[in-house]
């Protein structure tokens, strides 16, 4: 069935995999830097995270859940007591009257703002724990990464979801997961 949200998540998560390989074999015969193995580790940690944060964007974006609420205060609101079931991928999504998901869309929304926060605090460590090992170039690109998608996020939250806007998103997602598997 085309209409589920597992659909989206599987090519979007099929297409970052295949993304992470071709980077990752695409650095394959290089000599890793000194102190490259603390990095490649925390870079795989990375990753695993920013895969499971892009497996709940598709999940949103699959259920027609992108305008379910808005300031974080509204969805911290809308999604009290909304049964976890919504969140199941198999699930046909169920559009508003308005065009725009119903109401449970905003514990996807929640997930997703939350399981930001978490990929902010590690590629900013990551981003300090690159500058510390000397590797300036790396931070750089991680940091600019970080605040290309910040900036998105919060135009895509505010300006009812521009199809452009979403589309950077995912670029800058794209360049995040092959940064973070080439990493060493």
């Amino acid at each position: 069935e085309l209409r589920v949200p597992a659909v989206a998540i599987g090519n979007l998560l099929g297409g970052f995999a295949m993304l992470a390989l071709c980077a990752r074999l695409s650095g394959a015969g290089d000599d890793a830097p000194a102190g490259g193995r603390v990095l490649r580790t925390a870079a795989l940690m990375l990753l695993a995270l920013v895969l499971a944060q892009a497996a709940l964007g598709a999940l949103l974006g699959a259920s027609y859940a992108g305008t379910a609420c808005g300031p974080l205060a509204d969805c911290l609101r809308a999604a009290a007591g909304i049964d976890a079931a919504t969140l199941d991928p198999w699930r046909e999504p169920r559009i508003a009257a308005e065009g725009g998901a119903s109401q449970p869309g905003a514990l996807a929304h929640l997930l997703h703002r939350g399981a930001a926060a978490l990929v902010t605090v590690g590629t900013a460590a990551l981003a300090l724990t690159a500058w510390r090992r000397r590797r300036r170039v790396v931070a750089a690109v991680l940091i600019g990464l970080l605040a290309a998608q910040l900036a998105l996020a919060l135009a895509l939250v505010g300006g009812a979801l521009p199809l452009g806007n979403a589309l950077l998103h995912n670029v800058f997602t794209a360049l995040l997961v092959a940064l973070l598997a080439r990493l060493r």
